[in-house]
């Protein structure tokens, strides 16, 4: 006999408790599969209840059991020397992932302990304990880089008069630095305004906007369809007063279409999207007074024959509740136990109540018909996301696996696929309209900056070959990165109007797609800028602004915040083109591709949200709205289970969870015009199994090659001609060229 103050060891205590479990498996109603785990659970009388999880949610350092017997007896795990333990019983994490700003364990033991960050050489440290590292040359030029502005402290710096600014540069009042072409262009860059004052630029009139803008009285630039909408747009109003939205041919704000509804805003959306569950107008009137049900719950009320709902703690308590007493019955409502019958006619759990029973299923499965079980879909029903990369529904469960580069974690019930060490950290590339910046995405410390003044708006990269490419007012350029050496940005083409609003990078086929919102215009071009050709022109376009390219696919994506705003898709050869998103957006900036989910997420500055659709523009999703999380987005980049976008009106650098949009934060601050940005790593441009299209020979072109959609099987290619030339019958030489060497026409 053991003695009452001798400690039993608690993988016995597991043994004898399963043993119980076992023994009073009879007396429960439905069992578990051989793949689930089965709790030890009891109700309050004392009868063991079948709950069931599945079998991998076993010894995972989270209670998943009520009484979490799931976690009891484990064993210890034991890490090899080059992975870090979460704790007894938890996972195993590359050691790497320790300190790295973003919590690997359930328990975040990754992330407890860690050591204040030392500044290397030519780096300043900012000051109330940031663990964030800047370039020394950032102090002192007033741009506030450190969130508590230490960097700019008046016993660092002396007086701000004291900042030199650049040739290429015009100095603020305030003795900011901005580009000269900044100046009098009716957007504040300084944060004083003195680089639109009436006595440096005169009267604003003389700013002059496109033919789809209106102009405010300060001479902003807004789109025609903003005036008179019922949001000011205008910093100074000008776009909703009363003079000109009399005599404005635009829709009256009071006034919907009888399918439509209308916000407190004045927004008009669609009618179907009220009391959705989903706020779809930005100050989230559409959910504000959604009727409830009258009808009672089944779960917690009782139905009196008037219709009355009473609590069941009510029914069969000796007081008569209901006006006929119907709570009180004995004969047919209390001490009558329906499940004792052949399980209540439930397909799995029965569960008795005081007027009644009521069927229950098991972990993932649904109810029907209140007695069946249906395995639940997880992988299309779960409208968050539980996996990263790739969700296998299995019956009563799912399994989430990562593709062969990405390590599996399974945290918060989700499965979680990070990046193999051997790859190195994700970087985070930005545009900042003055230069170029990377930054460790970790710990968000700057890694590289360009030496060169960039006027960058958009930037996009090349990871075999270590090339950075970036699009402004004057054309596109290339940097390539060589150890030890700063080269001097390439001119790849100068053929644009006016900006280059998106760029997007053909790793695979080494070409560049690009919009330029002054041509209305898509084109393509090699590397080099050799070989160049429109794919889409003026009288098809409004204002391209984002694009994405899937080589994998041979697709193009962009986005069209015209007259009428739009996501379209093509071939990258510029076949089979057609819109894919056109309703509920209004002004669609930035557009990435999330390559392991063939996913699309884009972010819309007018209705102040970020959303995700298939590339077929299906199972689309609001990720975050409103005004308080989203404010004026620009740019979007995803990388593993996040999404990060750039802000203009809080100047910042921010970040979310990818599916639901929580876990948001800000993770760089006090940024001077944050335009485009991307993920810098190997993953993030997945290899092609097959060969590109146009690698050999330039697949015998005679001027230009560019991968065609996949269609049942391997992408194929086109030959362009360079505009208005026409390619001849054999599909290989453009007028005017020498056929290839060596190749033989196929008529």
């Amino acid at each position: 006999m053991i003695g009452l103050d001798m400690e039993i060891p608690v993988h016995l205590v597991f043994i004898a408790a399963m043993l119980l479990s076992l023994s009073a498996g009879s007396e429960a109603q439905g069992e578990c599969d051989m793949d689930e785990f089965r709790c030890l659970d009891t109700s309050a009388g004392g009868s063991a209840a079948v709950s069931c999880i599945p079998g991998r949610w076993r010894c995972d350092g989270q209670n998943d059991c009520i009484d979490g017997s799931d976690e009891m007896g484990c064993e210890s795990v034991i890490c090899s020397a080059s992975h870090f333990s979460c704790g007894q019983g938890m996972q195993c994490i590359p050691k790497n992932w320790v300190c790295d700003r973003d919590s690997d364990c359930p328990n975040s033991a990754d992330e407890q302990d860690c050591e204040e960050q030392t500044c290397s050489l030519n780096y300043f440290q900012c000051s109330s304990g940031e663990r964030r590292c800047i370039p020394t040359r950032w102090t002192c030029d007033g741009d506030r880089d450190c969130s508590d502005g230490s960097d700019e402290s008046e016993e660092l710096c002396e007086t701000p008069g004291s900042v030199s600014c650049l040739a290429t540069e015009f100095q603020c009042s305030n003795g900011e630095c901005i580009h000269k072409s900044w100046k009098c262009d009716g957007d504040v860059d300084c944060s004083e305004g003195s680089d639109e004052s009436e006595e440096l630029c005169g009267i604003p009139e003389s700013v002059s906007c496109l033919d789809t803008e209106f102009q405010c009285s300060n001479g902003e630039c807004i789109h025609k369809s903003w005036k008179c909408d019922g949001d000011v747009d205008c910093s100074d109003g000008s776009d909703e007063l009363a003079l000109i939205c009399q005599t404005s041919t635009s829709r009256p704000t009071d006034e919907c279409s009888m399918n439509e509804y209308r916000c407190t805003s004045g927004t008009c959306i669609s009618a179907t999207k009220v009391c959705d569950g989903a706020q779809d107008c930005g100050d989230a009137s559409d959910e504000a007074e959604c009727p409830t049900p009258s009808d009672c719950d089944d779960h917690t009320q009782f139905a009196c024959l008037n219709g009355d709902c009473i609590p069941t703690a009510q029914v069969c308590d000796g007081v008569a509740n209901c006006p006929n007493s119907e709570d009180e019955l004995v004969e047919s409502v209390c001490d009558v136990n329906e499940c004792d019958v052949n399980n209540g006619e439930c397909e799995h759990v029965c569960v008795d109540r005081p007027y009644g029973h009521t069927c229950n299923c098991r972990e993932g499965y649904s109810l029907v018909n209140g007695s069946r079980c249906v395995d639940v879909d997880e992988c299309n029903d779960f409208p968050a996301g539980i996996c990263s990369q790739i969700c296998q529904n299995r019956v009563g469960s799912y399994d989430c696996q990562c593709n062969k580069d990405y390590v599996l974690q399974q945290m918060d019930r989700r499965g979680h696929c990070k990046s193999k060490p051997e790859f190195g950290r994700p970087q985070l590339m930005l545009a900042t309209r003055q230069d170029i910046r990377i930054f460790d995405a970790s710990d968000f410390n700057i890694d590289f900056i360009t030496e060169f003044y960039l006027q960058a708006k958009v930037v996009d990269y090349d990871v075999s070959p270590k090339s950075l490419f970036w699009g402004g007012t004057d054309g596109i350029y290339q940097l390539e990165f060589v150890p030890d050496k700063m080269p001097s940005p390439r001119l790849v083409t100068s053929n644009v109007r006016m900006d280059v609003e998106g760029l997007a990078v053909d790793w695979v086929n080494d070409l560049l797609y690009w919009t330029d919102v002054g041509l209305h215009e898509i084109s393509v071009c090699n590397y080099e800028g050799s070989k160049k050709t429109t794919l889409f022109r003026t009288d098809l376009m409004d204002n391209p602004r984002a694009i994405a390219v899937d080589p994998e696919s041979g697709l193009i994506f962009w986005t069209d915040w015209g007259e009428h705003p739009r996501i379209e898709r093509a071939g990258t050869n510029g076949d089979g083109r057609r819109i894919i998103v056109s309703r509920d957006i209004s002004w669609p900036n930035g557009l990435v591709i999330d390559h392991p989910l063939e996913q699309l997420y884009w972010v819309d500055a007018y209705t102040r949200s970020i959303n995700m659709a298939n590339f077929e523009g299906g199972k689309r999703r609001v990720i975050l709205s409103g005004e308080d999380r989203v404010s004026h987005p620009f740019d979007i980049t995803v990388f593993e289970d996040f999404i990060y976008w750039t802000d203009w009106s809080t100047n910042s650098v921010k970040r979310a969870d990818k599916f639901t949009g929580s876990n948001q934060t800000a993770v760089i601050t006090e940024i001077n015009g944050p335009m485009g940005l991307a993920i810098l790593h190997p993953l993030r441009q997945p290899d092609n199994n097959d060969a590109a299209p146009c690698s050999h020979d330039n697949a015998m072109c005679s001027h230009l090659c560019v991968a065609a959609p996949k269609v049942d099987g391997v992408a194929s290619y086109s030959c362009l001609c360079r505009e208005n030339v026409t390619l001849s019958a054999d599909g290989h030489t453009c007028e005017g060229d020498t056929a290839h060497k060596g190749f033989t026409p196929n008529y």
